[in-house]
């Protein structure tokens, strides 16, 4: 059983800074963005949600050498969110680039 933990300490360490500590940095700064604009973030539960399960995808495509699996994740939602966009002031396109920024930095940088 030690042997076992010690394999997968590693990835469970990766998978819990991703998802948990990440969104710690990642939310405050979203909502931060949302009220300089004058605006309430929307639905909170639903990108807190979305960003948890991103940064598992992020974390697992670069764990088994597919990074590319991000672009196309990326590509998905941004081709989902298109139309709504259009009409927008951009701000919610902002703050969707800054929420997926982050997300991809701070897995990168393993901070």
């Amino acid at each position: 059983m030690g042997t076992l933990l010690q394999n997968y300490y590693p990835s469970i360490l990766g998978y819990l800074y991703s998802t948990v500590l990440a969104g710690f940095i990642i939310t405050p700064i979203s909502s931060a963005m949302w009220e300089f604009v004058g605006r309430k973030r929307p639905n909170t539960w639903q990108p807190i949600t979305i960003g948890i399960v991103e940064r598992i995808l992020y974390t697992a495509s670069i764990q088994i050498g597919q990074p590319t699996f991000v672009g196309i994740w990326l590509a998905l939602k941004v081709a989902g969110q298109w139309h709504g966009w259009k009409d927008d002031d951009r701000t919610t396109y902002s703050n969707f680039l800054m929420g997926n920024g982050l997300s991809l930095l701070l897995r990168v940088l393993r901070l």
